[in-house]
C-alpha cells in the first residue's frame, strides 16, 4: 500500500497561540525599557525577587525572554502560513514536523504497538522507552480519522 495520507496544523489554535507568543513577547520588550530605570520596582507578590537584582541583568532577562516569545509566536505563525504537513502517513513510514523540533521519521517496522491516550495516540517504538505522542488537537484532521489511517498502514506495514 503505496498511499500517502498528510495532515497539517489546526490552523486557529496554532495562530492563537502564536499571536499570544508575539503579544507577550512585544510586552515583555516593551517593559524591559523602563527596567532599565534604577528605581523600578514591582509590588507584586510574585516578581518581588526582581527588585533584588541589578537593573541591566533584569533589563537583559526580561529582554531575552521577550524574545523567545517573539521566535516561538513567528514560528508558530509561520507553521500555520507555510501550510506544509505536520504528519504524514506513508507506505514505509509515519514522518512528523513539530513546530520547534526537526523532523521525526519512524519506520513501521520500529513500532512495537499503539494505544490511545487521553487526545493523543502513543506510539510505542522497539528502540526507545518513551512513546512518541500524537496529539490530535494540533491537527486538522478529526481524531478517528488519524487514528484509523495510523493503525491501518501499521497493521498493513507489520503483517507483512
Amino acid at each position: 500500500m503505496n498511499q500517502s495520507t498528510a495532515f497539517g496544523h489546526a490552523r486557529w489554535r496554532v495562530s492563537i497561540l502564536g499571536v499570544a507568543g508575539l503579544c507577550l513577547g512585544a510586552l515583555m520588550i516593551a517593559q524591559s525599557q523602563e527596567m532599565l530605570d534604577p528605581a523600578w520596582h514591582t509590588e507584586a507578590s510574585r516578581g518581588m525577587w526582581m527588585n533584588h537584582l541589578p537593573p541591566l541583568l533584569r533589563t537583559l532577562l526580561m529582554f531575552g525572554l521577550g524574545s523567545l516569545l517573539l521566535v516561538i509566536g513567528i514560528a508558530n505563525l509561520w507553521a500555520v502560513m507555510r501550510r506544509k504537513p505536520a504528519l504524514i502517513i506513508d507506505g514505509t513510514s509515519l514522518t512528523t514536523f513539530p513546530i520547534l523540533q526537526r523532523r521525526r521519521i519512524v519506520p513501521w517496522r520500529n513500532i512495537a504497538r499503539i494505544e490511545d491516550g487521553k487526545a493523543s495516540l502513543l506510539l510505542y517504538r522497539t528502540t526507545e522507552k518513551q512513546p512518541l505522542v500524537i496529539g490530535y488537537d494540533w491537527l486538522d484532521g478529526a481524531a478517528e480519522q488519524i487514528k484509523s489511517a495510523i493503525e491501518q498502514q501499521w497493521r498493513s506495514n507489520t503483517q507483512t
